[in-house]
């Protein structure tokens, strides 16, 4: 009886692993297949324009659109007289570092 308990164990773990690789596996299969489309936007830079608040800019259609790093500059000035700059991180399953590490054939 012993015996069956790490049994038991290792049956639900390996249940565990092979949902999680099958889910990974399709993540992977779906970046390659959309790559393509979104070749020509990933290495364009854009250029954003001077805003006053951040809330002006839709932020989540941003992420949708962006592979790096995005910088938005304000007109506001802190004390010191310098610019407000928003950097905008991409979210990091689209992110260029984030796939370059996950898939070293990928760059």
């Amino acid at each position: 009886m012993g015996i069956k308990v790490p049994i038991k164990r290792q049956t639900i773990l390996f249940v565990v692993l092979m949902v999680t690789f099958t889910f990974y596996i399709q993540f992977a299969q779906n970046m390659y297949k959309s790559l393509p489309d979104h070749m020509s936007r990933m290495f364009e830079t854009k250029e954003s324009r001077p805003v006053d608040d951040i809330s002006e800019i839709d932020v989540n259609a941003l992420l949708d659109e962006i592979f790096s790093v995005f910088v938005i500059k304000s007109t506001k000035k802190t004390a010191d007289n310098n610019i407000v700059v928003y950097n905008i991180i991409p979210k990091a399953k689209v992110s260029l570092k984030v796939c370059t590490r996950l898939f070293p054939n990928f760059s």
